[in-house]
């Protein structure tokens, strides 16, 4: 072996236990929190937050949404364990609610692909709504963990939580759209 080909296996290999050192150290987790004021009352909001056919009118979920994939809302609104669900041949994420009272929502963000046989939680939310004069603040926060090297490198550049931003800011707006409308 040449001189040459020592020296570029030798930094192959440096690169590679660099990807990972370095992956091994990087956050395993994000967080994402939005905050809007609506000129709407908490009674007003509550409802939208509890439903998951309310929120496919005001969420950005539609973009979501592929020709191959069944969507189906299950369950009780507002109850623990209300659902949305994406299932895909071998492939299914839910949204499942996990707590509903008059401070907002909070769920669960579940996968399970391929052969896995049980939901894996990848993600928590909570939207939060607080009486402000004049209306409510609507807090909207998403945490996520991160799992392989390369999830955490997206993650430490920032491409996971900006979309989880685009988001929850679109979902945000289209919420003020339609309470004021109404």
């Amino acid at each position: 072996m040449g001189r040459e080909s020592r020296v570029f296996l030798v930094a192959v290999v440096g690169v590679i236990a660099l990807w990972f050192a370095i992956g091994g150290i990087l956050p395993k987790s994000w967080q994402v929190e939005t905050t809007v004021t609506l000129k709407a009352s908490p009674a007003a909001v509550l409802p939208l937050l509890g439903n998951y056919s309310a929120w496919r009118e005001w969420t950005a979920l539609g973009t979501t949404e592929r020709a191959n994939t069944k969507v189906e809302v299950e369950g009780e609104p507002s109850a623990v364990g209300h659902q949305i669900a994406w299932r895909s041949a071998e492939n299914e994420a839910v949204l499942r609610l996990t707590k509903s009272d008059e401070q907002g929502v909070e769920y669960d963000f579940m996968t399970r692909v391929g052969g896995e046989t049980q939901l894996r939680r990848q993600g928590h939310g909570a939207i939060a709504v607080l009486p402000v004069e004049g209306g409510c603040r609507v807090t909207w926060r998403d945490e996520s963990s991160t799992e392989s090297f390369t999830e955490r490198w997206f993650a430490w550049f920032g491409a996971q939580q900006e979309a989880a931003r685009k988001f929850q800011e679109t979902s945000l707006g289209n919420l003020r759209g339609r309470l004021e409308r109404n």
